[in-house]
């Protein structure tokens, strides 16, 4: 029994490159994910999973500056009129 599920489990990556290429590639990341969690060291699937799932989303450079100006007070310099 263990014999062949461990045969079955090995045959999810292909499953999910088929279902990758029918355009199934949310089904095929949570195919390969779960096959991950039981064989972490397989560095084929983690390489077959990182091409089906979509790059991360870039930011335009504008909005990541105004979000890192928010963080900073509104007029740093105040504190240097009383030196």
């Amino acid at each position: 029994m263990a014999l062949g599920q461990a045969r079955a489990a090995g045959v999810r990556p292909t499953l999910a490159g088929a279902l990758a290429a029918q355009g199934e590639a949310d089904r095929a990341i949570q195919i390969l994910e779960s096959y991950l969690r039981g064989n972490p060291a397989d560095t084929n699937a983690k390489k077959q999973l990182n091409s089906v799932r979509p790059p991360p989303a870039v930011q335009p450079f504008h909005l990541l500056l105004q979000q890192q100006l928010r963080r900073f007070p509104q007029r740093p310099w105040r504190h240097l009129r009383r030196l």
